[in-house]
């Protein structure tokens, strides 16, 4: 196939066809093409009629007048019109309009059936206004929001901001209006939409003045906005519930249409299933259904078991304009308890293949958020999965701590006091579980802790080389303390950097493992996002905001307990565990066993008083070389 580009639009002519006529020629000799070439394969060509209004107002299709345009586009009779105008119809797209149901511009691939007198092979209505908001670059048309900016910290987002300043600037300047293109074989290039009935045409149109149509997009977009703002500032234990997250995802899809098509893939589909209203579809109006229910694609990679169209439910909007179900605002923006949510697939789809276990981790940047002060913070995680929880027995485990005995308590729940409550599916474990004390709590962190740093201590590259410590799994995932009180460093190790430190060295690693009141992730971390144990510190630091004290009692109680140990991980801002042999602040440790070459491995703060033990065994490693590689990134 070749197509001449670069003319789109650019031969105006006066609607007769002696006009029309001598603009094909000049077509001709703008782009060099011969007579001769006409006869070689065959050559279509786009018609179109530009609709302007005298007192510069903002026109737009009706949606009810798609079957009159078509049938005079086509010159077809009214029941093959009527055939493919029909939401049903798989040959028709209809493109809403900044929300509006009865504004919409539609694309239709005639078929044999309904070519018409003029062979066409594509129709098309629609106006200029969105050419305000189009993409020089990147796969999509238009200025597009993702989950990405809409789940962060900074808003309004970049993107919002920028629709917001083009809207501003539409209302003065900005007058949009009406094209209908069609594409007929080029013997009717001079002949198509010439005999358009004037009368039908303007009945087919209406007008708004610029003020009008670009304050009602402005107003849908600030509504947008503000939610993701409040959601933004919502606490982590209502923020990453399912129904927030599905509202997240609606927010970005209702944002990007409004100035572009809606989608409606299946993903889309999926979303709107949960965010719109529902009626039956054997008794839905055709006109307000927010998609084709009787071509409608499987579910994301199929669902066997869904209902026939005839009984099931499917989203409509049947108020004039796109509105979601209910929504409860309290304490963070969501939908309604009791109702559908999106899941699997379709909400992996929307947030970027990370589930909401992994969003969370990715998201919660913050141990606290201020709702009035929004940090322009980020964050990174790699996508690797959390370290389970660990219990290895089935015994109650006895607190660690006794923070009771200094009046430390956790705070009181939240309340919800949202009339949905009662509704909410809660979780076997969450309707179980007996409220936790300090002392519980705190205890619960520490061994997850324990476990946690075991867990995430680095590998070198390479499938076949071993790892740097000699745990076994088992041990690898419990929350025992033992290996880190032995001074035998060649029982846990098979290579280490080690130093001596002092109390304060202790206190700035600590400080990483367990961040003060006002924490703020650094840009970017490795192991601390995937660790449930710092998770579970972050919702501490949250819920506690107000308490500053309290946190710094229990992490004063955490940091007299890890100075029992004989050694700690050297962990830093961006890794729990640094690896790197060359960097000048790694020229204070010393290596085991000796390497000059000081390849990596594993990086540790030895207690002052104590002297670390190597039992070298036969066929111990003497130095792996400088190709090692931590699994996380070598420095």
């Amino acid at each position: 196939m070749h197509t001449i580009r670069g003319v789109k639009h650019a031969h105006y002519h006066r609607y007769d066809e002696v006009s029309a006529e001598w603009y094909w020629t000049d077509f001709f000799k703008y782009t060099k093409l011969t007579d001769e070439v006409l006869t070689l394969g065959h050559w279509w060509v786009d018609v179109g009629i530009e609709v302007s209004s005298d007192t510069q107002a903002c026109l737009q299709w009706m949606t009810s007048s798609h079957c009159d345009v078509a049938r005079e586009a086509l010159r077809i009779p009214e029941e093959d019109a009527q055939r493919i105008t029909n939401i049903k119809s798989s040959k028709y797209s209809r493109d809403l309009v900044s929300h509006l149901t009865a504004i919409s511009g539609f694309r239709i691939v005639p078929g044999v059936r309904a070519e018409g007198v003029y062979e066409a092979a594509y129709l098309q209505a629609y106006t200029t206004d969105k050419a305000t908001v189009y993409n020089t670059d990147g796969r999509h048309h238009a200025k597009f929001l993702t989950t990405k900016e809409a789940m962060g910290q900074a808003q309004p987002t970049k993107t919002i901001d920028g629709i917001h300043s083009i809207y501003t600037e539409a209302v003065d300047v900005n007058h949009s209006k009406a094209r209908l293109e069609v594409r007929v074989p080029f013997d009717f290039a001079t002949q198509a939409l010439l005999n358009f009935d004037p009368e039908v045409l303007q009945g087919s149109l209406c007008a708004f003045s610029q003020e009008e149509w670009w304050n009602f997009r402005i107003m849908r977009l600030m509504g947008i906005s503000q939610t993701l703002c409040l959601q933004a500032g919502a606490p982590s234990d209502r923020r990453f519930h399912n129904e927030a997250l599905t509202l997240t995802a609606a927010c970005v899809w209702l944002v990007n249409g409004l100035h572009a098509r809606p989608d409606d893939g299946p993903a889309s589909r999926k979303l709107m299933d949960a965010v719109l209203p529902i009626t039956e579809a054997a008794d839905a109006d055709t006109s307000i259904i927010a998609y084709n229910v009787s071509s409608r694609p499987p579910g994301l990679h199929g669902n066997v078991d869904e209902a026939p169209a005839r009984t099931r439910k499917v989203p409509y909007n049947p108020y004039g304009c796109v509105f979601f179900r209910r929504l409860i605002v309290a304490d963070g923006p969501r939908l309604r308890f009791g109702g559908p949510v999106i899941f699997g697939p379709a909400f992996e789809f929307w947030f970027n293949g990370l589930d909401a276990t992994q969003l969370q981790a990715r998201y919660q940047t913050s141990g606290i958020i201020d709702k009035n002060v929004i940090a322009h913070t980020r964050s990174t995680a790699n996508r690797a999965k959390l370290v389970a929880n660990v219990d290895l027995t089935d015994q109650p485990q006895l607190p660690l701590f006794n923070f009771t005995a200094q009046g430390l308590s956790l705070p009181p729940p939240i309340p919800d006091d949202a009339s949905d409550v009662e509704d909410r599916l809660s979780p076997a474990h969450e309707q179980e579980d007996e409220p936790l004390n300090i002392d519980t709590f705190a205890s619960k962190i520490w061994g997850q802790f324990v476990s946690d740093i075991t867990m995430k201590s680095p590998v070198p590259n390479g499938k076949t080389k071993p790892s740097y410590l000699k745990l076994t799994d088992i041990e690898r995932r419990s929350s025992s303390e033992i290996p880190y009180k032995t001074a035998r460093l060649s029982d846990i190790f098979r290579c280490v950097y080690w130093r001596k430190a002092d109390e304060k060295d202790w206190e700035l690693s600590f400080k990483w493992l367990f961040p003060p009141h006002g924490y703020k992730t650094s840009t970017s971390v490795q192991n601390y996002l995937q660790s449930p144990y710092f998770r579970m510190w972050l919702d501490f630091l949250e819920k506690n905001n107000d308490d500053p004290g309290s946190i710094e009692a229990v992490r004063k109680g955490f940091f007299k307990r890890i100075r029992t140990w004989t050694w700690m991980p050297n962990a830093q801002g961006d890794r729990m565990w640094p690896t790197g042999g060359k960097k000048p602040s790694s020229k204070r440790f010393v290596r085991w066993p000796a390497d000059d070459t000081r390849p990596p491995a594993p990086h540790i703060l030895f207690k002052l008083g104590e002297e670390p033990v190597f039992e070298e065994s036969e066929g111990e490693e003497q130095g792996q070389g400088n190709q090692e590689r931590d699994e996380s990134g070598d420095e």
